[in-house]
């Protein structure tokens, strides 16, 4: 029988509600409860391919992604007298939404607590990896910690002005390349990432894309000028 292999990417999505973390679970128009995942694009990475099965099936587009976890496993089914084996990829992360709009793949969603998440899930598989984030999130709170610190400094930068990567590092004491990682895992249009630049005023990159960091910025005032097309942010309005 010929094998055919698939990718697929997804989020487990968590949230704090009165001291208690909650856990999104889909239910597929077969039946079947789990997290939101969906088959990657040849040209996606693995986070790209989450981010937009996770927007396309829940319609949440505020979240941070946890830094350092991800997970993986493989399962196989027949489709059309086929055998299908499939490569899956979960990230984590935690958001304030609580209202989920549905794609026309799913039919109902749920927040539940650890243990009902756990035995709501359909698949052994996809509890195995809620154990491994669960047990993450218990010993990786210094890390959550530091990321939340970021965002908050990230959240006081004014319009019209920039920070870099090197300042802000050096004001939380972490090293540059660890903000520009904790930038690519922001996905919370409340957190103004688009206003870090490099020392040299160089734009430096932009999970949604640097032509909408640029429109951003200008649309912010923040004035700007290229050259060998590299886009630069005046020496003036970086803080």
């Amino acid at each position: 029988m010929e094998t055919q292999k698939e990718r697929s990417a997804g989020i487990i999505f968590f949230r704090q509600e009165k001291g208690k973390m909650l856990f999104l679970l889909l239910k597929s128009r077969y039946g079947d409860w789990g997290f939101s995942k969906g088959e990657r694009e040849p040209s996606e990475q693995k986070i790209q391919a989450a981010v937009r099965e996770a927007k396309e099936e829940t319609h949440i587009e505020n979240f941070f992604i946890v830094p350092g976890f991800i997970v993986h496993y493989k399962y196989s089914f027949l489709r059309n007298h086929h055998l299908v084996q499939e490569t899956v990829t979960l990230f984590a992360a935690r958001t304030g939404i609580t209202r989920v709009t549905l794609s026309q793949e799913h039919v109902a969603s749920c927040w539940l607590p650890y243990r009902e998440t756990l035995q709501k899930l359909t698949f052994e598989n996809a509890r195995t990896a809620l154990r491994r984030l669960h047990f993450y999130l218990a010993h990786a709170k210094p890390a959550l910690i530091k990321q939340k610190k970021f965002y908050r400094a990230l959240a006081r930068v004014p319009k019209g002005k920039v920070t870099t990567y090197r300042a802000i590092a050096r004001a939380l004491g972490i090293s540059p390349r660890m903000a520009g990682s904790m930038l690519a895992l922001h996905y919370n249009h409340n957190v103004p990432c688009h206003r870090v630049v490099f020392s040299d005023g160089r734009m430096g990159g932009y999970n949604r894309g640097i032509s909408r960091k640029i429109a951003l910025l200008r649309k912010e005032g923040v004035r700007l000028r290229r050259k060998k097309n590299v886009y630069y942010v005046d020496q003036a309005r970086i803080i």
